[in-house]
């Protein structure tokens, strides 16, 4: 069983046990035939129990990007590869699928990493690259690409089938 399917588990069971709990407040007082009137902030910390660090099955992380580099592979239809260069703070830690947000002109990559909770490796930093194909609409001729702060621009020639 990988992270994810542990994380899964791990969230399921608390939020069963969250149901149970939610039930057990609501109805015990119904079931002492008295009417309990408890502050709703008080019911809600009882029902809403997250999941601590320590019990997920890693950590999660930011690592730290150095370069960005936005190349534009074809015009038609455009496409862009976005190459992330950075460090890793160990061995022992991996990078996460990116999440890609468009704002108009702007592009923003999302990295993130996860460490096996509790694994132990040296504290050396590890170089990481990671390419990640874009495509484009014929909305802007420049783009803004950001990844976890650090920023490329890159430019698309106008498409000469579209011009008037």
């Amino acid at each position: 069983m990988g992270p994810r399917q542990a994380r899964r588990k791990l969230l399921s069971e608390a939020g069963r046990h969250r149901a149970r709990r939610g039930a057990l407040v609501l109805v015990l007082p119904a079931l002492l035939g008295t009417l309990v009137l408890a502050p709703p902030a008080l019911l809600a910390g009882c029902a809403a129990g997250r999941a601590r660090e320590a019990d997920r099955a890693f950590t999660a992380g930011v690592p730290r990007v150095e370069r960005v580099r936005a190349v534009l592979v074809s015009t038609r239809p455009p496409r862009l590869n976005i190459v992330v260069e950075g460090f890793l703070p160990d061995a022992c830690t991996q990078l996460d699928p990116p999440q890609i947000h468009r704002l108009g002109a702007r592009i923003e990559i999302s990295l993130e990493t996860r460490r096996p909770f509790g694994a132990r490796c040296e504290p050396e930093e590890s170089p990481f690259t990671r390419n990640i194909p874009v495509m484009l609409g014929h909305e802007f001729q420049l783009y803004v690409v950001d990844a976890n702060g650090v920023r490329d621009t890159v430019a698309v020639p106008p498409d000469r089938d579209l011009l008037p």
